[in-house]
């Protein structure tokens, strides 16, 4: 249920991966380095904190993101999940825990034909 995989349409991506529990905030970095330097990655919050961040496991979604004004076709791209409680009197360092990273393929397509 881990999204996304494989080749992917780079103007349209959608992100779902599982809730961990106790967190109520995430983010996805996306990034052409799988080091996530701060000047090669993306953000993108889930636009709302978690009701019950007591129940792990449930399915979120961040939808129709366009990230083709960041990246480009035939570059593999890896992406990870940022999570945590947001009244935590002691956050983690850096402020998120990080899931394992994952990727997918910008396919590289051909370019259109000329109109005569």
């Amino acid at each position: 249920m881990l999204e996304p995989t494989g080749d992917v349409d780079i103007s349209n991506v959608t992100f779902r991966f599982l809730s961990a529990q106790g967190a109520d905030e995430y983010i996805v970095q996306v990034s052409d380095n799988p080091g996530f330097p701060a000047n090669r990655t993306v953000q993108i919050p889930l636009p709302y904190k978690l009701a019950n961040p007591d129940i792990g496991g449930q399915v979120l979604v961040i939808a129709n993101q366009d990230l083709s004004g960041r990246f480009g076709a035939g570059q593999t791209l890896y992406w990870r999940v940022g999570y945590r409680y947001s009244r935590d009197i002691s956050p983690p360092e850096g402020g998120w825990v990080f899931s394992r990273v994952r990727s997918f393929t910008v396919p590289v397509t051909p370019p259109p034909s000329p109109d005569f």
